[in-house]
């Protein structure tokens, strides 16, 4: 298991902060005070999760991440662009690397909407 740190400053403002994340493995699961809050296969791009929702227990326990191992005899299909990448997750689990990210909040209308 991999814990993350999330501060509490990182969680202030309107925008999103995402959790980016960067794993070898099958599949991965991702809690906040005890509680599953994501979870992703494994198909290439990082796995990045919204905490906004999360926002106060994330900022009080941080998130653990739990990546788990391929089986070795399952035949998984991936793009051939991606295909060396789950390669490795037949012989181990892990966290890579662990980032976050904002992204500003966006109000969208659509075309004939008089709302301010």
């Amino acid at each position: 298991m991999y814990r993350v740190t999330i501060p509490a400053s990182a969680l202030e403002g309107d925008g999103e902060v995402r959790l980016r994340l960067h794993y070898t493995g099958d599949a991965a699961r991702a809690r906040i005070g005890g509680r599953l809050v994501a979870d992703h296969f494994w198909y290439g791009p990082e796995w990045e999760i919204g905490l906004r929702r999360f926002a106060d227990a994330a900022a009080r326990h941080g998130a653990e991440i739990r990546a788990l191992p391929l089986d070795p005899a399952s035949r998984i299909y991936v793009d051939a662009s991606v295909r060396e990448g789950l390669d490795p997750a037949r012989n181990r689990a892990a966290v890579e690397t662990a980032e976050l990210a904002g992204a500003p909040r966006v109000s969208l209308r659509g075309a004939g909407d008089e709302r301010a």
